[in-house]
């Protein structure tokens, strides 16, 4: 598929413009400072040291913002000539009939209703292999059982080393099955029943494509956390993703992905590492294969049951991510057949996003702090601060401002607010990940929860006490050093309230699905009956 560094040439171009506001900022600050005698040698040379690591901080957080603001600009700019490109590939002849195997991959929480879904395909040659690392016996006899009513071949291996990568590579490498690509499940995948037809168009519309990453939505949700929550899947998936195949890079997310056994064996299996994904689409890239991703094929993956399921989730990719970043990215980096914006697209939304950018927001939240505690800064540079930190947070919400519509808008406003709560009131866990990852930790594949617990009062004290305490630590520094609460007061109240998270796991909801309105999926193709099946109400355009 043919790409364009415009989008983030454009994106690096306007950053720049913003790195130098950020210091005229902090310049001016920095001249106050030094202008004032009253202040030692020693204060004035730390304050400014803090100054300038702030702008450095604030420029990080702004990419951000820019490359957010860019992307939704972008899509609906773009985005009819974008579906001219996908209308062709839906119209692409696939002019035999390869085989394809579903690797369904569980460990102790098989799915037998999602498999069962999953393999309702209008497409007849693919098999079925169930890879079980199960140790529970009562779910290795429910998937012996499903398997032997289904014909489905279950693979068990001695040795459960690498994780999902190790069961994966195990049967892959040494599969006697003649077969030309294979699909990932996971225990909580359903694929639609165009899955097999839809997605081998890709690869034979463009040669150099070595995996296609299918859409994903939300299953129905059961819960107040889950059903808010789960707005996270679509902003991306809907906008941002789609233009990853022509200006940046998708990846594969390790379950609704179609690869080739030819980029299988050009690459040498899965990198076993805890983010095998990530690991995986960095060596195809680097090997000059391209990564497709497919927003006509709609599928389903389940979004963390509670605030505990997400924060182990959470943790966990950032560990496998940091795995991926000290064993992969330098093979990656070097790579000369992957194009310069791909790698910064790979490395910023992937990799440094996610690990750097709590960390980063609470490095500039302790700068402040301590200058506060050096009585170096105004009360206007705090406000200033935080407002710029609020902002670049503000602009996580354009994605879903446009994808969601009717009933759906009014979900936003708590979705913005429950994400702030989350994503901050994990900090004490994404600083412990991080650290003792880079310390040496060898990351381990979590598996989480699909069970929906009530919580008491000592099961919430018992998982949100850390992050209460944090935020009420974070607080007090803000009251006794800064003598203003308005550079912490967002960080402590987000930190504060992690209780509240668990409680809305307590309030249960009648299933329901996500509406989703898909501007990429042809109506005439998916039929009203089958988009039941999977349980998701797509629609044909996106009206704006």
């Amino acid at each position: 598929m043919k790409k364009s560094a415009g989008f983030y040439g454009l994106i690096v171009a306007i950053w720049l413009v913003s790195i130098v506001l950020f210091f005229v900022f902090s310049g001016y600050t920095i001249s106050e400072l030094i202008l004032n005698n009253e202040k030692s040698l020693a204060v004035k040379i730390v304050a400014t040291i803090f100054l300038i690591l702030n702008a450095f901080v604030l420029g990080f957080m702004w990419f951000n913002a820019v490359r957010d603001i860019l992307t939704t600009t972008f899509y609906f700019v773009k985005r009819k000539k974008l579906k001219k490109v996908y209308d062709k590939i839906s119209k692409t002849v696939v002019p035999d009939n390869p085989k394809i195997l579903f690797v369904y991959c569980t460990c102790n929480d098989f799915d037998q209703e999602a498999l069962e879904m999953s393999i309702k395909q209008d497409y007849e040659n693919f098999k079925v292999v169930i890879l079980d690392d199960s140790s529970k016996p009562e779910f290795r006899e429910r998937v012996d059982k499903f398997a032997l009513m289904h014909g489905f071949e279950v693979v068990r291996r001695t040795e459960r080393r690498a994780f999902k990568a190790g069961a994966l590579n195990n049967y892959l490498q040494n599969c006697k099955e003649d077969y030309d690509y294979f699909a990932v499940l996971d225990k909580d995948s359903v694929l639609p029943s165009n899955f097999c037809k839809e997605m081998l168009k890709y690869f034979y519309y463009d040669s150099k494509i070595g995996a296609v990453q299918a859409f994903h939505c939300p299953t129905k949700t059961e819960n107040v956390f889950q059903d808010i929550s789960a707005l996270e899947l679509l902003g991306g998936n809907q906008i941002s993703y789609p233009l990853k195949n022509f200006y940046g890079s998708p990846i594969i997310m390790g379950h609704g992905i179609l690869i080739s056994k030819k980029a299988f064996e050009l690459v040498g299996g899965f990198p076993e590492v805890v983010a095998e994904d990530l690991g995986f689409s960095m060596r195809l890239m680097a090997k000059g294969l391209q990564i497709a991703f497919a927003p006509n094929v709609v599928c389903q993956e389940e979004y963390p049951i509670d605030y505990l399921a997400f924060k182990k989730r959470n943790c966990r990719w950032i560990e496998g991510q940091i795995q991926c970043l000290k064993t992969l990215s330098k093979e990656f980096w070097k790579s000369k057949e992957a194009k310069w914006y791909e790698k910064l697209d790979v490395f910023w939304y992937y990799i440094l996003l996610p690990i750097f950018l709590p960390l980063m927001g609470f490095a500039l939240l302790i700068n402040v702090v301590l200058l506060g505690m050096l009585d170096s800064v105004s009360y206007a540079y705090s406000l200033i601060t935080t407002l710029a930190m609020m902002l670049s947070l503000v602009t996580l919400l354009i994605n879903n401002i446009f994808v969601h519509k009717g009933k759906q808008k009014i979900k936003i406003i708590p979705y913005f607010f429950e994400s702030l709560i989350l994503y901050t009131s994990t900090l004490p866990a994404i600083i412990y990940a991080v650290s003792s990852t880079f310390m040496g930790k060898k990351p381990y594949f979590v598996i989480t929860s699909n069970q929906s617990n009530k919580y008491g009062f000592k099961e919430i004290v018992k998982y949100t006490w850390v992050s209460f305490v944090f935020g009420v630590c974070v607080l007090l520094a803000g009251v006794f050093f800064c003598k203003s609460v308005v550079a912490v007061l967002t960080v402590s109240i987000a930190c504060c309230m992690a209780p509240f998270l668990l409680l809305l796991t307590n309030i249960k909801i009648k299933k329901k699905s996500v509406p989703l309105k898909n501007y990429f999926v042809d109506k005439q193709k998916i039929s009203r009956k089958k988009r039941k099946k999977i349980k998701c109400i797509v629609e044909n355009a996106v009206s704006v």
